[in-house]
C-alpha cells in the first residue's frame, strides 16, 4: 500500500508510527514542511517542501500540497496534528484521509488563539 504521511516527521511518534508501516512492507512518504536535518527514517521518501514565510504560510501551503499529493498517487492520506498538517491534508481533498490528533491541538490551541 502506498500512503502518504504529512507531518514534521520530528517526533519519536512520526518515527514510531512510520517505522511500523515501513516494516508492514508499505511504501511510505513523508510530507513536511521542517526546516534543518530530519533523522534517518529507512524506508521512507522524504518529500521536504519548502516553507513560506509565516504571512502567507497556510494559503502557500495549502496550494503546495494537494499538487504532490496527486502526484505520489497514495492508498491513503494521512494527516497528522490537526491545525496544521491536518489542515493541509484535508484541503489536497485526497481519499481515503486519516486524520490523527495529537492532543494539544485540539485540547490547548483552540484557548491560544
Amino acid at each position: 500500500m502506498k500512503i502518504c504521511y504529512l507531518n514534521k516527521g520530528i517526533s519519536v511518534h512520526d518515527h514510531k508510527i512510520l517505522a511500523e508501516l515501513v516494516k508492514q512492507g508499505n511504501d511510505v512518504h513523508l510530507l513536511s514542511f521542517q526546516k534543518g536535518d530530519l533523522l534517518p527514517l529507512p524506508g521512507v521518501t522524504l518529500h521536504r517542501m519548502p516553507f513560506p514565510s509565516s504571512l502567507v504560510a497556510f494559503p502557500l501551503a495549502s496550494l503546495m500540497t494537494p499538487a504532490l499529493v496527486r502526484k505520489i498517487k497514495p492508498d491513503i492520506v494521512i494527516g497528522n496534528y490537526l491545525l496544521t498538517y491536518g489542515f493541509y491534508a484535508a484541503f489536497a481533498n485526497y481519499h481515503p484521509l486519516l486524520q490523527i490528533a495529537w492532543g494539544s491541538d485540539v485540547l490547548l490551541a483552540p484557548e491560544n488563539p
